[in-house]
């Protein structure tokens, strides 16, 4: 703004100077002078406006924003989204835009139109809160180290294949710096969603706490529901304890579902038989 105000003053002069050369018996260069001082003086009273306009809409963007997200029904818990990292695989290590919070995740589906996977996203993100929030469950869930989100629907969960990734990750592996490692090793598996059943675009998620430690992701379980089994109550009643229940064997497809028959296709989605994938890894049925 300071510096409009000193290019109209230095043009004003430059016209003044037009005119007391013109001379005050040359009436033509007089109106000649003034017709230049009144457009130039107009032009920058045109410039002076579209700055402000920008400066105003600069400043009221964010709060536009956020404005927009609530008319949408996407206002969200800030610090909740940014709690939940999205581990990058190991051909997104290096890319500066990849979103490292579901919180940024939220961001990309809102800048990209894609408002029904936004939405998803936020009621998967909301229903895991209120299950925490409740406390010690007292209807059958899921629990596993890592949920994974689904960039094609928006889907957060526990992903079809738990078991396989399980295994292949390390039933074990705890800490939110381990499970890095594991997500981005080369080789490491690709999670399924559990809603939309593709693994092209997804990304494992861990729910890291500030010192460094990662809270596991707990769901409904709506097989497990209509079982009741005594697995369920089992995983349950660690949960209440306050222990973790790794994936492992007892993942999201058979915590309190029935029993699988040795030559059934496993549950853990690896297409192989029961008996000879997660049966053989633990020893026995479930």
């Amino acid at each position: 703004m300071d510096g409009l105000r000193a290019a109209a003053v230095a043009q004003a002069s430059v016209v003044k100077t037009l005119m007391a050369s013109a001379g005050a018996g040359d009436e033509a260069a007089l109106a000649a002078a003034k017709a230049e001082l009144t457009s130039r003086l107009r032009a920058l009273n045109e410039a002076k406006n579209k700055a402000e306009q920008a400066a105003g809409a600069k400043a009221s963007g964010r709060v536009e924003r956020v404005s927009a997200a609530a008319e949408a029904g996407l206002a969200i818990d800030a610090n909740r989204f940014v709690s939940i990292k999205v581990l990058r695989k190991a051909d997104e290590l290096g890319d500066a835009n990849f979103p490292n919070s579901l919180h940024n995740g939220m961001e990309l589906f809102q800048r990209a139109g894609m408002l029904s996977q936004a939405r998803a996203c936020k009621a998967c993100v909301d229903d895991y809160a209120a299950l925490l929030a409740e406390g010690p469950p007292t209807k059958p869930v899921s629990i596993g180290n890592t949920a994974c989100v689904c960039w094609e629907c928006g889907h957060v969960g526990l992903p079809r294949n738990a078991d396989a990734v399980g295994r292949a990750m390390g039933a074990g592996a705890s800490g939110a710096k381990a499970m890095r490692r594991a997500a981005a090793a080369t080789g490491a598996p690709k999670a399924v969603c559990s809603k939309c059943g593709s693994n092209v675009q997804t990304n494992f998620v861990l729910v890291e706490q500030s010192d460094g430690s990662n809270v596991p992701w707990i769901e409904h379980n709506r097989e497990a529901a209509k079982a009741g089994s005594a697995a369920n109550k089992k995983a349950m009643d660690a949960l209440a304890a306050g222990k973790d229940v790794n994936v492992g064997s007892a993942s999201r497809g058979r915590i309190g579902g029935k029993k699988t028959k040795p030559n059934s296709k496993c549950p853990c989605g690896s297409g192989r038989k029961y008996k000879k994938c997660c049966s053989a890894a633990t020893g026995g049925g479930v």
